[in-house]
This record gives structure tokens, sequence and C-alpha cells, in this order.
């Protein structure tokens, strides 16, 4: 028998031990903790986390319903996790009913979830339910502890002397950010996975993102004169040891093929080594082979990525 109720502040540690115990990257219970009140302090955003309490007390599975303010008002995203060491018992399965029930109670009418690409029980037992692979994203690692750079030595001089301006920061004023976001914008629509029917990210919710953690994000930028053409963005963990993600890299269209992209995915790599992380992950479209291409230039390796998971 289990129990599912409200998640609550005591219940982290054992959020984080399965979490850990499924994904590649580790999180502490503090920075679950951390990310949930910051998830639900948006405006227009809902999330409800639920953990399963076996009959010992034991938290052995959590899920989630979640709607992003940028979804269409009837899609929510949902998730069920289950320690692997407590499978096969049926929490997994009232853990989905609840938080399915849970999303229609929002107004959803459609749904999505996410599963590692290598995670094959998880992925029958999603198809199972009605669930298909609706988009798999290709994931690399680059391991920066061996990463040797001197192969590039030169790229960021040739870059700047083709007229564009290369560099790092950590906060920007709300002009620049409004640039930031306009790249966003328009280099985001030439990403397959792209939804037309989500539209644009609004500036206030860009603006919001870029204020959470402030300084916290390792993020390279490419001038023409003093307009930013290129970008890539950095977000290393809070989580002792692990490594951190590349959220987005991208850069104009006219301003393609002169190395710029390979240019701010370098100098966050320099950052990165010199703060001592690890390693450094990211995932891509596998139909946009410009940046696949780009990663294995710099030596990342490819391993199993997500899957976007929706019904039929």
């Amino acid at each position: 028998m289990f129990a599912i109720r409200p998640c609550e502040n005591r219940d982290y540690e054992r959020v984080a031990w399965i979490h850990n115990a499924i994904q590649p990257e580790p999180q502490t219970p503090e920075e679950f903790k951390e990310d949930d009140e910051l998830v639900r302090s948006k405006a227009g955003s809902v999330l409800v986390r639920v953990v399963a309490e076996d009959e010992e007390g034991q938290v052995i599975g959590y899920g989630f319903a979640e709607h992003a303010p940028w979804m269409p008002p009837d899609r929510w995203s949902i998730e069920a996790m289950v320690h692997p060491s407590a499978r096969g018992r049926g929490a997994g399965q009232a853990i989905f009913e609840h938080v399915r029930q849970l999303a229609l109670e929002g107004g959803a009418a459609r749904f999505e979830s996410w599963c590692r690409g290598d995670d094959e029980a998880s992925l029958a037992w999603a198809g199972r339910r009605g669930f298909k692979v609706d988009r798999q994203r290709t994931e690399s690692v680059l391991d920066l502890t061996t990463a040797d750079l001197s192969r590039f030595d030169g790229v960021l001089d040739e870059v700047e002397a083709g007229g564009i301006r290369l560099a790092t920061v950590t906060d920007v004023d709300d002009a620049l950010l409004h640039q930031m976001w306009e790249l966003d914008v328009a280099t985001s629509r030439d990403i397959p996975i792209h939804d037309p029917e989500e539209g644009d990210q609004p500036f206030d919710v860009y603006q919001a993102f870029w204020r959470e953690h402030k300084g916290e994000k390792i993020v390279a930028l490419a001038f023409d004169g003093d307009r930013v053409v290129g970008i890539s963005m950095l977000f290393p963990s809070r989580t002792p040891g692990a490594g951190a993600y590349t959220g987005f890299t991208g850069v104009y269209r006219e301003y393609r093929g002169r190395k710029i992209a390979l240019a701010v995915k370098l100098l966050t790599i320099r950052e990165a080594i010199a703060r001592g992380i690890p390693h450094m992950r990211t995932n891509n479209d596998p139909d946009n082979p410009a940046m696949l291409a780009v990663n294995a230039k710099l030596g990342y390796r490819l391993v199993p990525g997500p899957y976007r998971l929706r019904p039929d």
C-alpha cells in the first residue's frame, strides 16, 4: 500500500535520493527545495509535487504536475519517478494517476513528460500508458579534466579579427538583456523542437529567468559593434562535484559560418575549467547538425539523451 501526499520539506532528502539514482547529474535536497520554491514564485506558474510513502513510512517515489507560463493553457507536464529498488510494486502507477488527475483539474487536455533515452524500462512503462516518443534529444558530455583546447589556439583572435568582439559576463543591464532576448527568440525558431503553437518566450519571463540566481550563470557574448549577435549560456550546478549544463547557444543566421558559435562555447569552456567544473553537458536536436558538429569538434562524446513523451 502507498500513500500519495503533498511533498513536505522533510521529504526533499528522499526526493534527491530518488533523483540521484536515476538522473545523470546529482542534486542536493536544498537545491530541489529552492528550485521548487522558485518555480512556484513565478506569475502564472503551477507546480504540485507529491511523494509516495510506503507502509513503513519511507518515501520511495515522487511526481509532479506542472504548468509553465509559456505553455498553452491546456498543456501540462507530468512526471512519476520511483527509486529502482522499489519498482514493480505499483507506486509509479499510483503517482502517475494522482498527478494526471491534478493536471486535469488544472485544465489539462494534453500532457508531456521526459525520460532518459537509455532508460528502456521507463520508456516501456510509459508506452503501456499511452505515451510515445514525440521528440528525441541528442545529449553530449565534455570531460573538462582531460580537455585539450590548444588545437583551438587562434580561433578567438580570428573571430575578433573579423570585426566581432567577444566577452564573458555574469550580469547585464536591461538594455543588453533585451538584445539577448531578441537573439534567443530569433534563433530558437530555428530549432526543430520549437513549437510555434507555444509562441515566443515573453521578455518579462526571460528577464525573470535571468535574474534568478544572479551571477551564477556563465554567459559568453559576441558583439558586432554594440549589437549582440551570438551567445552561449552555461549553468554550473550548485551541487558539489556535479557538472555544468549548456542551456543555449545561438548565432543570428547572417553571422553563421564565421566560427562565432565555436568561439562563445570556447569562452564558457575556459571559464568552467578555471572554476574547477569536472564536465559539461548539453543536449541538442538530432536535426541540428551544425551545432552537433561544433560539439564534436570540441571533443564532446554522445550519450543517450532525454526523450519528450506525449500520449498518442
